[in-house]
């Protein structure tokens, strides 16, 4: 079982319980009514061309989701990676959980986590990292500004001793294929691949097994699962529609506590997303990054740790943090070359203030010396703005002011989502934005990774 140091620990249980309480207490408030906007007309011009994205949810996969699970304890037949998980019993897999948990002494779990920074939001900071599903709370469990206050001051402790698994060398060499350490399915449709101690919902198009597509790793939220993530996103129709395995991995533990903790988890969802690679036979060029919240954090990190794997990257409602877990873009936190990126972040935020999105802006005009170049698309609630380095490398700002049904979210939701009621396993908050958006954030994502492979 992961350990946590004891501040970390007291917040994130502390944390988790306000979270829990104000959801069921009046927290789930009706946000101001809906505004009118242009549905996605902005996207096709984002596209540069490219074929039209269509619905959010023009869902129906080749096949239903499957139980199955690939059992990676061992990394047996990892050298094949052909159709492990393939009729797998789920009962077999799920018996052997524990002994994989044990035995899986890998990059995951290698250090003692020093908890996530979280995020620094203003009010009632749900979205921090560092819950954890087996800590209880002291007895009495901290107020929301005593919580974020307590995950500021242990994110300054934590950035000196954070250990270095999430990190990597920012040479031209620092991502290279090593032998895979989990068994990847190569058939078509969906698979969940237990591996390294997580469970990655892996889909793979159709089209895929006979030629080789591009990849997209979708990452959710604290609280949050896969099928969250999807829920919001439409990743996987998005993937079956324009040829791109999708790669969507789950936190740990099962949510509402599903949180992501840096020193060890970038480490483990990196691993699988270079074996998918090797395994699918992944074109090289159209390798893309996304994440909403933590999710958003964790497309910074690989920004600046990884840069070389991705062709373009999209974090969304995830701003600039202190120490070891951002992406401050300068000093060692350098991104080793520049790559596109898109970045959303509501200006109505309540979980991490706008500021923080701002000031990470800031810090990348800065670093790439980027100039204004031109507007894509802009309303009254909604202003999409794009910018230019000297070597022609093309950074996108999304600002919004819509907001999710729930107080506790306010602006930290995903504009066009369908996700308007939740119903997920363990799901607290219905993370769609409630306003009629311009936009569809993950077609907007999409349409960005088209238009921006490596060259």
């Amino acid at each position: 079982m992961r350990r946590r140091s004891g501040g970390v620990r007291r917040v994130a249980a502390g944390l988790f319980a306000t979270v829990v309480a104000l959801a069921g207490c009046g927290g789930d408030v009706a946000a101001p009514g809906g505004t009118e906007g242009a549905q996605a007309d902005g996207i096709a011009e984002a596209e540069s061309g490219s074929a039209d994205t269509g619905p959010l949810h023009d869902t129906t996969p080749d096949g239903a989701y499957s139980a199955e699970i690939a059992d990676n304890s061992d990394g047996e037949g990892a050298d094949s990676g052909m159709g492990a998980a393939d009729g797998a019993d789920p009962a077999d897999s799920a018996a052997d959980n524990d002994a994989e948990d044990a035995d899986d002494a890998d990059d995951a779990d290698d250090a003692e986590d020093a908890g996530t920074a979280g995020d620094h939001g203003s009010g009632s900071d749900a979205d921090a990292g560092g819950t954890s599903a087996d800590v209880a709370p002291d007895g009495d469990a901290a107020g929301p500004e005593e919580v974020a206050d307590a995950i500021v001051a242990d994110a300054g402790d934590a950035a000196d001793g954070v250990a270095a698994d999430a990190g990597g060398d920012a040479g031209p060499d620092a991502d290279a294929q090593a032998p895979p350490k989990c068994v990847v399915p190569s058939t078509k449709g969906h698979h969940a691949v237990k591996c390294l101690g997580f469970v990655f919902d892996l889909h793979i198009p159709a089209s895929c097994p006979a030629q080789g597509c591009g990849l997209v790793v979708d990452v959710h939220g604290l609280t949050m699962s896969a099928e969250m993530q999807d829920a919001n996103t439409g990743m996987r129709a998005l993937g079956d529609q324009h040829g791109y395995v999708v790669i969507q991995p789950n936190a740990n533990p099962a949510p509402p506590a599903a949180s992501w903790q840096p020193s060890g988890d970038d480490a483990a969802v990196l691993t699988f997303t270079k074996d998918a690679i090797a395994v699918l036979k992944i074109d090289s060029k159209r390798v893309h990054f996304t994440g909403f919240s933590q999710g958003g954090m964790m497309s910074w990190r690989m920004i600046c740790q990884h840069a070389q794997l991705f062709a373009s990257v999209a974090p969304a409602a995830a701003g600039a943090l202190p120490g070891a877990n951002g992406c401050a873009f300068t000093g060692a936190q350098m991104p080793s070359q520049q790559l596109p990126v898109l970045f959303m972040h509501g200006k109505k935020d309540v979980l991490q203030a706008f500021g923080f999105a701002t000031a990470q802006v800031d810090s990348v005009v800065k670093a790439w010396s980027l100039k204004k170049s031109s507007v894509v698309a802009q309303d009254a609630h909604h202003l999409w703005q794009r910018y230019v380095s000297p070597q022609g490398t093309v950074f996108e700002f999304i600002e919004h002011d819509y907001a999710a049904k729930s107080a506790l979210l306010g602006g930290h939701c995903y504009p066009g989502s369908l996700d308007q009621k939740g119903g997920k396993s363990g799901q607290l908050f219905a993370f769609g934005c409630v306003d009629q958006a311009a936009f569809a954030w993950g077609q907007a994502a999409m349409a960005f990774f088209i238009a921006h492979p490596k060259p």
